[in-house]
């Protein structure tokens, strides 16, 4: 019993609780075009051609400055300086940029991605990250693992790759080729009526036109 209550005040000690006050802050970064990230964020990305770049960062205003938002090789990477937080207000980062060309996400984050455009968007799930995007590209490549959920109905490629382990869920579009690899309780959804879809089904998992 006293190792448990030891264990307990441990981690509440260890826990940045909120304060309750809400900051939002604008930073400089250098220009990317790639996106890594983990843990509860949520993650909202505006992409338009000519737009300036631009990156807020909002939460509770004593975890704001615990949010780490480092570029490096045109990738920003965003990570909390801390081994566990607590928000009131959740940790929200949203982006301006001119393209995107990949998101690399893991843990429990919620991303909503608007005007993907360009040759090649490629998004890596993992966890139970829950992912929305909407836009126009020739090749969207999906890599998602575990319980993550993708709803791309509306963005609409040429070509669509994926590979679906899990017991993940994907809504994709493509109006030429669909190529997807779907293990364990996976499931795909598709629509534009793709001319040629390929199918690797093993478990209970399926690949299905919406």
């Amino acid at each position: 019993m006293l190792g448990a209550v030891v264990g307990a005040l441990s981690l509440s000690a260890c826990t940045l609780e909120g304060s309750g006050t809400a900051k939002s802050e604008l930073r400089e970064l250098d220009s990317f075009d790639a996106i890594e990230l983990g843990g509860v964020f949520t993650l909202v990305v505006h992409v338009a051609p000519g737009t300036t770049q631009k990156v807020e960062v909002s939460s509770d205003d004593n975890i704001v400055p615990k949010i780490l938002t480092t570029v490096s090789g045109g990738e920003l990477d965003l990570s909390v300086d801390h081994r566990m937080v607590h928000p009131e207000h959740p940790m929200k980062v949203e982006v301006w940029v001119p393209s995107l060309t990949k998101i690399d996400a893991s843990g429990a984050s919620k991303i909503e991605v608007t005007g993907l455009h360009g040759e090649r968007f490629e998004l890596d799930l993992s966890g139970a990250s829950q992912s929305t995007l909407a836009g126009v590209v020739d090749h969207f490549e999906l890599d998602s693992s575990g319980a993550a959920k993708l709803e791309a109905r509306a963005l609409q490629a040429t070509t669509v790759e994926l590979d679906l382990s899990g017991a993940g869920h994907a809504e994709v579009w493509a109006s030429d080729r669909l190529d997807a690899e779907v293990s364990g309780a996976g499931k795909v959804r598709y629509w534009g009526d793709p001319k040629q879809v390929n199918r690797d089904v093993s478990g209970s998992g399926s690949v299905e036109p919406g």
